[in-house]
């Protein structure tokens, strides 16, 4: 009941719905036993996994090791500093 409308104006709506029409969620399909009992699946399963190793043991490009920053350059003219002193002390 709608308070706003006046009395007698409101009309009554009719749906019709398609043949067929069905509320509320479809049901999964059921397992195909014959699937089961012939391992299909354990097949299908290996020759995926199969080809995911393969990609994965595949040669991968050589790494770049990182361009040396300011930082790491003064810290290693300071060890070489340090090691020839030492050297020299000797």
């Amino acid at each position: 009941h709608d308070a706003r409308l006046k009395l007698g104006t409101h009309e009554e709506r009719k749906f019709t719905l398609a043949d067929g029409f069905v509320h509320g969620k479809a049901t999964r399909p059921s397992t195909p036993m014959n699937d089961l009992i012939s391992s299909a699946y354990r097949w299908s399963w290996v020759a995926e996994h199969l080809e995911a190793e393969r990609s994965m043991t595949a040669p991968t490009r050589k790494s770049i090791n990182p361009a040396a920053t300011k930082a790491s350059r003064g810290h290693a003219s300071t060890a070489r500093l340090h090691g020839a002193t030492a050297a020299a002390a000797q």
